[in-house]
């Protein structure tokens, strides 16, 4: 009898252990399995732009699209559709003859109404009219005054402490509190940093119809990692009056969902930052 209860609990505790490892696997799956994105636009004759976004090696996966056709969204799970679908609509070929069929049907649908519309407008004025009669034969008064309405008491206006850019002014002259909010664009800057694209490629001309703005423009993109890579060739043009891009760009990188918990949890830890939040929340 102990024989079977312990074999019985050694197969439990198997069971236990492979659903803890399998959980656990797929926490770090979740964490340190990166999501890839494909960012992609081109504007030469026609504009046109799309994405793709794929997890877990492209078991989840999603992606759209916007042209002249309008815009297209797909989103798959393994084999599943979760939004939009592969099946063809209808060619205007076979719907064409139904509307054909529709046509005087409408027609003579749109008679009957206006028929019908005409008729209840002249019921009425029929029915109007001895009432309009009436109203004319009424002594109208003339010097009557209309009572005055009760002028409503004004609303007190909310002390200045109550405004928000006083709370807003009031939290930054704290210099705690600007140790705080440094601390947090920091992070934010380390965040975009690792969010940013890896790669980029394309071809761009641009102008913004006066020569001194494209040059400054020009300027600021040369100063981002992303627009530095060879593979993207970006041309300013100084003589163009009208604003304009053309060309193709290219945008692929790759965000990992750890990077933002480990952010969350060094805002957490520190006491500064506790502290503004819970002056902004009173």
């Amino acid at each position: 009898m102990m024989g079977i209860l312990l074999t019985v609990l050694k197969i439990i505790g198997i069971v236990l252990l492979v659903v803890f490892c399998a959980l656990v696997i797929l926490l770090f799956c979740i964490c340190f399995v990166p999501v890839k994105y494909d960012i992609y636009a081109e504007n030469n004759d026609e504009f046109s732009a799309g994405f793709k976004v794929s997890y877990m090696l492209h078991l989840i996966r999603a992606g759209g699209r916007y042209d002249k056709d309008g815009l297209t969204l797909s989103v798959k799970a393994l084999w599943f559709s979760i939004i939009g679908n592969n099946e063809t609509s209808k060619s205007t070929e076979e719907i064409k003859p139904f509307a054909e069929e529709l046509k005087p049907k409408a027609e003579e649908f749109k008679q009957e109404n206006v028929q019908e519309h005409a008729r209840t407008q002249t019921n009425i004025q029929d029915v109007k009219r001895p009432e309009e009669d009436e109203k004319h034969e009424e002594k109208i008064p003339v010097n009557e005054k209309k009572p005055k309405k009760d002028k409503k008491p004004k609303r007190d206006k909310k002390p200045l402490k109550d405004n928000i850019i006083f709370k807003i002014k009031k939290v930054w002259d704290d210099e705690y509190n600007k140790d705080a909010i440094k601390h947090v664009f920091n992070v934010a800057v380390r965040l975009l940093k690792k969010v940013f694209p890896d790669s980029a490629r394309g071809d761009l001309l641009f102008s913004l119809g006066s020569p001194d703005l494209t040059g400054q423009c020009l300027g600021i993109i040369s100063l981002i990692p992303m627009f530095m890579d060879k593979r993207l060739h970006i041309g300013a043009d100084f003589e163009s009056e009208d604003p304009y891009v053309k060309g193709n760009i290219r945008i692929m990188g790759s965000i990992r969902l750890y990077i933002f918990i480990l952010a969350f949890i060094e805002l957490i830890r520190d006491k500064k930052i506790r502290r503004l939040i819970k002056k902004i929340r009173a």
